[in-house]
């Protein structure tokens, strides 16, 4: 048999494609921040150290977590 599905992990999954949406948004619109996600438990903001970036250009990211008291990501 092959492994159990994780019923935990859908929650994580939803929250990353989320995440991965808001960089989508970021990258196209040149902004420096995009929008908050709150996702149940975690509010989550990525940040760049750039407004515009050229092609092979560099830029730092950070992703910024506010979770709430005793929950956790993996």
């Amino acid at each position: 048999m092959g492994p159990k599905a994780n019923p935990r992990g859908a929650p994580l999954r939803a929250t990353l494609l989320k995440l991965l949406a808001a960089l989508g948004m970021l990258v196209s619109a040149g902004m420096a921040e995009a929008a908050p996600v709150r996702t149940g438990h975690v509010t989550a903001e990525l940040l760049s150290d750039r407004t515009v970036l050229a092609p092979g250009g560099e830029a730092y990211l950070v992703l910024h977590q506010a979770i709430d008291p005793r929950w956790h990501t993996c």
